[in-house]
């Protein structure tokens, strides 16, 4: 009886074993297979997602906002637009949005181009778009959100569309105030003469006011026409 009962004792033992040593088993093939695929050409980075890193050549658009902070690794967090001077004081204009497009390379350093909604007098002078490398400060890869822009405020010279735009609807306003003022001298004048006309009437006729003022209303235009053909040897009537 002892005998059956050792026995029955050793093959629930050999029986658990077996079962403990079937799990490691599959522990480690599900570890290698997660390793494998890491390392192998199965895993690929997110660029801007979940690896927080991007090669920098990569990047097309950046877009930022004043007020917010950048993300930061390595360094502390800087505001994403830093105005650094120019022509004209940083509080005269501040942007409410700017995009930066890559335009390419020269060879070492990518270019970009920031244009903006901003006022017509101003625009920008120097730009320079820094990121944070991801690893080390000239690291290719740079952390998501790192990027900020540094640049110079100027005034719009001579040679600028919005100079051009500005100037001519200045110049079209004075054009208008001219004409208004021509064509009020125009119309005083009339007045006068008109005036000076019925006074001539009033001294050389006689009658009742309605028969001179309808002698004078029909006698206006010949008397215009008399006085632009500057006849002096016609007399008033």
């Amino acid at each position: 009886m002892t005998s059956i009962i050792h026995s029955g004792t050793l093959w629930t033992f050999i029986l658990f074993g077996s079962v403990f040593i079937a799990a490691a088993e599959v522990d480690d093939v599900e570890v290698s297979v997660i390793e494998d695929e890491v390392e192998g050409d199965s895993f690929q980075p997110d660029g801007w997602g979940s690896n927080d890193k991007i090669r920098l050549t990569d990047v097309i658009v950046v877009t930022l906002h004043p007020g917010k902070m950048t993300n930061s690794r390595r360094t502390h967090p800087v505001p994403q637009l830093k105005c650094v001077g120019g022509m004209t004081d940083c509080s005269a204009f501040t942007p409410s949005v700017v995009h930066c497009l890559n335009i390419g390379s020269d060879g070492s350093d990518v270019q970009w181009e920031c244009p903006t909604y901003m006022n017509n007098r101003y625009k920008f002078g120097e730009i320079a778009v820094n990121c944070e490398g991801y690893d080390y400060p000239d690291d290719p890869y740079v952390l998501e959100g790192s990027c900020w822009l540094e640049y110079t405020i100027d005034f719009v010279d001579h040679g600028g569309h919005y100079y051009i735009t500005r100037n001519f609807g200045s110049w079209l306003g004075s054009m208008f105030r001219i004409i208004a003022l021509v064509g009020s001298i125009i119309m005083f004048g009339i007045i006068a003469l008109v005036a000076y006309y019925i006074y001539l009437h009033l001294t050389e006729h006689s009658g009742s006011w309605l028969d001179i003022m309808f002698d004078i209303i029909a006698s206006v235009p010949s008397y215009i026409n008399r006085l632009l053909k500057c006849d002096p040897s016609q007399q008033y009537v």
